[in-house]
Parts: structure tokens; C-alpha cells; sequence
């Protein structure tokens, strides 16, 4: 059920993009949307996952204590640390797209699209707070073993979007873009906050088995918060190099990342979500030997998936790219473009996925510095290889550098998970 539903978001999410490409291809109102959206989109997932990690372990334990009115009191106290934290960092970013828009795309010289780029950033750092509550929400839900909500996210984000280019047909403007946006996201807090309301029971655990649940905030949020931003930044980074390839650059990028979105999403994010409570059980059970042969269970089911996407992209990407995009106003040119950046990005989905499913075993395994440290190193990778590869690449070297940074971060991870074993069969000999 999760699949599928998480399958049919992002069958829309291609949908929505050669929407996208078709209407609005070529111009400067689709990468100064795009410019903009990626640090509060990035911020706003990241922060969603951040605390639907750092929350879901505690809504659990309490709902199994049978007590539902502190079950209540613990969820709106996590609502509402979330949503002020997320509003607090929104404002940090509008203010910094306000000041610096230049910064952040230094390719752009015209003053128009300097002028709609800060208004850009502004409106759509209110992404934020509303995909933080959407991640509370999600952890209250899961915790039911209700998967739904962050399933369909994609969906509702694309169908609003689409609803809104094809309003603007006959006159394509940026604010259009910005709406959709913000409307997406709005109906997705809207059901999940609906399907919160029909709770679902769930049978108390023996006391002896519960931990009393406390006030105290989870530890790892601040080292989560730390690789949030570190991957702000580095997407922001990402933004600015393919800005200087001019009109068309930044466009290009995204939709080449998108498309990748799919499999990823389908493949890697639904193994993540359903492997990420086994984790928690396994460590938390002490069956160590069975916690650690999980990730590595995990990581093979997602590269056995992915790895025939990656050779069909590569191979033969610009069937897929023109089947998606070539139409309307998206040119040849572009097209080409985006297959070779989609090209490059492709040979580092597996690792990237591996990344993803250590972070969460790290996590269980209560080294969240471990996903700060990693996020540092995918910083410093890819800054690295866009300064050696962009000059001669393009925006493909943006893209290659992503494979190398995300081979780099799988690597570390996978270190650090070895080395965690080694101690912890130590500690039990």
C-alpha cells in the first residue's frame, strides 16, 4: 500500500515536471523558481524527517503506555517546538534571500530576475514551518502504523502545482509557480491533521516493557538540525554554480534531479520507510547481530531496485528526457542538458540511498553525530568537485559531483557502522 501510493505521487511529480517543462521551458520565472525553492524545499524535508526521526521513537513509547491525555499533551508539545523552531529558521532564510539574492545566484545580472528571486525566497521560505508540522504529524501517525499522509505528500504537492500552471496558461508568471507551492503543502497538513483525528487504538505494553515518556527533547536534534543546514547550503552552492551557466542552467538541474526523485522515492524512500521501525525494534530488543545484518538487508533490496535505473539512464537517458520534457517551450538544447546531467547524477543513486538507510540505523543506534559529520563530508566533497568539474562540465559537473560526494558519505557511513559493531561485539564478549 505504501508503494503504491508513494508510486503514484511521484508518477505526478514526472507529470508536473513536463507540465512544468512544456510551459514554462527556457525561461527565467522556472529557475528563479526553481533558485528558490531548493533551500526551503531542502530545509523543509529535511526538517520534516529530522523530527519525524527524532519524535516517532517517543510518540510510540507513550502510546503504548495506554495514557491518552499525555499522549496529547506530548504531541502539541512537539507541534509546537517544531512549527516555532521552523518558523525561526524561515525567517533567517527570507531575510538572507532578501539581503543577498545575488549570493545565491551570482550567474543572474538582470535586475528583474534579482527583484523576483528575493520575492521568491521569501514567500516560499513559509515552506518551512508547514512541512514541519507535516513531519509531527507524520511521526504521530506512524507511530500508529498509519503511512498514508507522507505517502501521498508528493501528490498533493504536484496536483496543486499542476492545477495552477495550467491555470496560467495563457499568461506564465513566477507567482503562479510560488502559489502551487504553497497550496500543496497546505492540503497535505490539512489530511494529515484530518487522518490524526480518527486515531487508530493501539494496545498498552506491560509497564515493566515502557520507558516513561519526559519532557526532555530527543539529543539528536541538534546534530540533525547542524546536517539540515549543512544540506541547505549545499544545495544552495549547487544553485549558484548552475546559475552561471545562465538562463536554463539551474532549470536543467532540477529537472534532472527530479526525474531521479521517482525511483529514489518509490525504491529507496519506501525500503527507508518501512526498514527505519525494524531498526528501532532490533536495537531496542538488544538483538544486536539481527540489528546489524538489517542496514546491509536493506541497502541490498534498494541497489537489487535501482541499480536497472541507473544503466537505463545512463545508456539511454535522452529517450527518457525527451519523452518527459521535449515539448512546448522545452528546446532540444535543454533537453540534451538535462540528460547529461541526469546521466551523472545517476551513478550515485545507490549510494545515496545507502546514505540514507545508515543515517536512520545511526540514528537508532544513538550516534546522530555521525549524520552531522556525514552531511559536513558531502559538503566539502561536492564543493570540491564543483570547483574542479564545473569550469569544464557544466551543469554536468554539478551533477558528477553529487555521485562523488554521495560515493564519499555512503563510504563514511558504512565505516562508521563497522566500527559500532566491532565495539559493541567488544562490549558483549
Amino acid at each position: 500500500m505504501v508503494g503504491a501510493l508513494a508510486a503514484s505521487g511521484y508518477v505526478l511529480s514526472i507529470l508536473r515536471d513536463a507540465i512544468l517543462a512544456t510551459y514554462y521551458g527556457g525561461s527565467a520565472a522556472l529557475d528563479v523558481y526553481f533558485i528558490a525553492l531548493s533551500p526551503a524545499q531542502f530545509i523543509g524535508m529535511e526538517g520534516a524527517s529530522l523530527v519525524y526521526l527524532a519524535f516517532l521513537p517517543e510518540f510510540s513509547r507513550s502510546l503504548r503506555t495506554g495514557d491518552a491525555a499525555a499522549y496529547d499533551t506530548l504531541f502539541r508539545a512537539r507541534l509546537a517546538f517544531a512549527a516555532k523552531a521552523a518558523l525561526t529558521v524561515a525567517i533567517l532564510l527570507a531575510a538572507l534571500g532578501a539581503a543577498f539574492p545575488r549570493w545565491i545566484a551570482p550567474g543572474y545580472a538582470d535586475q528583474a530576475a534579482i527583484h523576483a528571486l528575493r520575492i521568491g525566497l521569501i514567500v516560499l521560505s513559509t515552506l518551512i514551518p508547514g512541512l514541519a508540522v507535516v513531519g509531527v504529524l507524520r511521526a504521530a501517525l506512524e507511530a500508529q502504523t498509519r503511512f498514508s499522509a507522507w505517502a501521498l505528500l508528493p501528490g498533493f504537492r504536484s496536483i496543486a502545482l499542476i492545477v495552477c500552471v495550467l491555470l496560467s496558461v495563457s499568461h506564465p508568471a513566477l507567482g503562479w509557480l510560488l502559489a502551487g507551492s504553497l497550496l500543496g503543502v497546505g492540503v497535505a497538513i490539512g489530511y494529515a491533521a484530518l487522518a490524526r483525528r480518527a486515531r487508530r487504538p493501539v494496545t498498552p505494553a506491560p509497564a515493566a516493557l515502557v520507558d516513561t515518556p519526559t519532557d526532555a527533547l530527543p539529543v539528536s536534534l541538534v546534530p540533525l538540525l547542524v546536517a539540515v543546514l549543512l544540506g541547505a547550503l549545499t544545495g544552495m552552492i549547487d544553485n549558484a554554480f548552475a546559475s552561471k551557466a545562465g538562463v536554463g542552467g539551474v532549470q536543467a538541474l532540477a529537472l534532472a534531479t527530479n526525474l531521479l526523485v521517482a525511483p529514489q522515492g518509490i525504491i529507496g524512500g519506501v525500503v527507508a520507510t518501512v526498514f527505519f521501525p525494524l531498526y528501532g525494534r532490533l536495537w531496542h530488543d538488544a538483538d544486536r547481530p539481527a540489528a546489524f545484518a538489517s542496514p546491509w538487508r536493506s541497502m541490498r533490496l534498494v541497489a537489487l531496485g535501482l541499480l536497472p535505473v541507473v544503466a537505463l539512464l545512463v545508456t539511454a537517458g535522452i529517450v527518457v528526457v525527451r519523452i518527459v520534457y521535449r515539448h512546448g517551450e522545452f528546446t532540444e538544447s535543454l533537453a540534451n542538458l538535462v540528460n547529461h546531467t541526469v546521466g551523472a547524477l545517476a551513478l550515485g543513486q545507490v549510494f545515496y540511498a545507502g546514505t540514507v538507510l545508515l543515517r536512520q540505523f545511526l540514528l537508532v543506534a544513538g550516534a546522530p553525530w555521525a549524520v552531522c559529520e556525514a552531511a559536513a563530508i558531502f559538503l566539502a566533497v561536492k564543493l570540491a568537485g564543483n570547483v574542479v568539474l564545473v569550469p569544464s562540465l557544466g551543469v554536468p559537473g554539478v551533477a558528477l559531483a553529487s555521485s562523488l560526494a554521495a560515493v564519499a558519505t555512503c563510504g563514511y557511513l558504512v565505516i562508521r557502522v563497522l566500527r559500532l559493531a566491532r565495539r559493541t561485539a567488544g562490549a558483549g564478549a
